[in-house]
């Protein structure tokens, strides 16, 4: 597992996020799961069976999450397989996978029946299920973050090429389809109550820097205050874990602070980043020759030193959305 799957686990492990999570996808955001009653189970599966050479076989399967919980009526799992990567047999992965949990339910409840001496009939010995018994619903999700659109098959009939011209042998191979969430996607919908939405709703503008600082600024209050685990998830999303620095001091961070850092540290660097060429070309990156690019060179200094836009307008007597364009211009110089 990669160290952004580690991330995304760890984070999405949060029993408020996972019951948000599954809400949003399965009842269209209806609060039907709670977060105190997510439950962690084991997410490893083991199976062994007898090969035709007589050789044992062993099969050995982990899932990214899972949790136990009670919809409306009974016990249910949910499982989180997150993915940055599309995977084109990822249809065959996750039935495995609800496969293995399923064969494990049996063989505990055969287990069980079998000690309380519950079983009577031939058919329940042969099965070690009772006539009654019945499994845990198993619920399992694809979490993709990856920057392209999905474009793998999502069941098993699209895997093995079966269209419309096959209608009578798709009636007879039973099909199983993944559950794929997108997650800029599901951000787009409004329809997650924890910090999930303000995560995953910034996703639509992190190709446009601009955009993206509209969007923080305007949920300010979260931004300023988040906690360790969304930090670090926010930077993966954002494909920004090598500039977004993760702040020093302890407690919540500040990504709002992290970006204007990432833009200062820009700044500094002049030439590896870029923007001195904006200085020093400034006809050729649409400087005027002049005043702007004196005031150009102002801002550059203001910026080093720390000072937050609001404070270079204020000091420079500029509009806010002037020295916001001069930035921009400094930045286009990476083109």
């Amino acid at each position: 597992m990669g160290k952004q799957d580690i991330v995304l686990k760890q984070w999405l492990s949060n029993g408020e996020r996972f019951a948000d999570l599954f809400n949003a996808a399965i009842y269209n955001g209806k609060p039907i799961f709670q977060g105190e009653q997510m439950k962690p189970v084991n997410t490893e599966y083991n199976l062994i069976m007898d090969g035709k050479d007589g050789k044992e076989i062993y099969t050995q399967r982990t899932r990214d999450i899972a949790m136990e919980t009670k919809d409306e009526t009974r016990l249910v799992l949910l499982a989180v397989e997150s993915q940055n990567e599309v995977h084109y047999a990822m249809a065959v992965r996750m039935m495995l996978y609800d496969a293995l949990d399923y064969t494990e339910q049996i063989r505990n409840k055969e287990k069980a029946n079998k000690d309380n001496k519950s079983l009577v009939t031939s058919a329940e010995f042969l099965s070690g299920l009772k006539e009654r018994d019945v499994l845990r619903p198993c619920v399992s999700l694809v979490f993709f973050y990856g920057k392209d659109a999905w474009s793998g098959k999502t069941d098993i009939h699209g895997l093995l090429g079966l269209d419309d011209d096959h209608s009578e042998l798709k009636n007879h191979i039973p099909n199983y389809r993944i559950n794929l969430i997108d997650a800029e996607e599901l951000g787009q919908k409004n329809l997650l109550k924890s910090d999930l939405q303000w995560i995953l709703g910034m996703l639509h503008y992190k190709s446009d820097r601009k955009k993206l600082q509209e969007y923080i600024k305007t949920n300010e209050a979260f931004f300023r205050n988040m906690d360790e685990d969304s930090f670090r998830a926010a930077r993966v999303l954002l494909e920004s874990e090598d500039q977004l620095k993760m702040p020093e001091a302890e407690g919540n961070k500040d990504m709002c602070k992290a970006l204007d850092d990432l833009y200062q540290d820009g700044i500094k660097r002049g030439e590896e980043r870029g923007f001195e060429r904006g200085i020093e070309h400034g006809e050729e990156r649409g400087f005027e020759r002049g005043s702007d690019a004196k005031l150009a060179e102002q801002v550059q200094k203001k910026l080093a030193k720390g000072k937050s836009l609001a404070e270079i307008a204020n000091d420079l007597e500029e509009s806010p959305e002037k020295i916001q364009e001069i930035v921009d211009s400094l930045q286009q110089a990476l083109v």
